[in-house]
């Protein structure tokens, strides 16, 4: 049996990838959304709180809304198999959940550009309104 010449990139794009999607799609949107650097902590925090539990540490037993998946074991490859139609659905749902909040940070930021709506010549969080100190 040959080994997997193409595992890597298999292991980037499905494994990694959704969530790195994910990560930057809500600090992009929160970024576009509120003007300041909220997203970073946002994204630092999302970071926190999807860390797996050590039970999950082991491997196979996966949710939907999982964002960080691991599988830290040699072992049970087939607890891993058996719940490979979850992983699956984890891994589309979270790369759609990205691809939604891009598609969301580019109305928010054309609306933002034209100023219209609730954008309207002000920003929402920062408190500063009016004309900008200097242009680039």
């Amino acid at each position: 049996m040959q080994p997997d010449v193409f595992a890597f990139a298999k292991y980037v794009l499905l494994w990694i990838l959704p969530t790195v999607l994910l990560v930057m799609a809500i600090g992009l949107f929160l970024t576009v959304l509120t003007e300041n650097y909220s997203g970073i902590l946002v994204s630092g925090l999302l970071w926190l709180a999807g860390r797996p539990s050590v039970g999950r540490i082991a491997g196979g037993n996966y949710e939907l809304f999982d964002l960080i998946v691991r599988h830290n074991t040699l072992k049970g490859y087939g607890r891993m198999m058996e719940d490979i139609h979850m992983l699956v659905w984890n891994r589309v749902f979270i790369s759609g959940m990205a691809f939604v909040l891009l598609a969301l940070s580019v109305a928010v930021y054309e609306a933002r550009r034209k100023g219209v709506g609730i954008f309207e010549n002000r920003k929402l969080f920062n408190g500063f309104m009016g004309q900008r100190p200097h242009e680039l």
